[in-house]
């Protein structure tokens, strides 16, 4: 079991995780710089797809009595970046 469990972390790892680059190409830039909507949406994906942040939000919580925007269930948040292009500037292009 504990195997198993360890060759699925590794291969999600690997597939999916946002900074593995396989390319030479992208290897060698900064992707979140770059490509940043392909980085948003590999890490979305990274997310979504992890057996392991599924079952961990199985779990049933208390309810705070302040309310925490900051650790909310992030399975069914949209994915968004603050990037250059929304400040005005075109990395690109420099």
């Amino acid at each position: 079991m504990s195997a198993s469990l360890g060759l699925y972390t590794a291969m999600h790892q690997l597939s999916r995780a946002p900074n593995v680059r396989v390319k030479k190409s992208l290897r060698e830039t900064i992707p979140e710089v770059v490509v940043l909507e392909l980085t948003v949406e590999e890490g979305d994906k990274f997310i979504k797809k992890s057996w392991f942040q599924k079952l961990a939000h199985i779990q049933e919580k208390d309810e705070p009595i302040v309310p925490d925007h900051f650790n909310c269930d992030i399975l069914v948040m949209p994915p968004k970046a603050e990037t250059l292009k929304d400040v005005g500037v075109d990395p690109k292009t420099q």
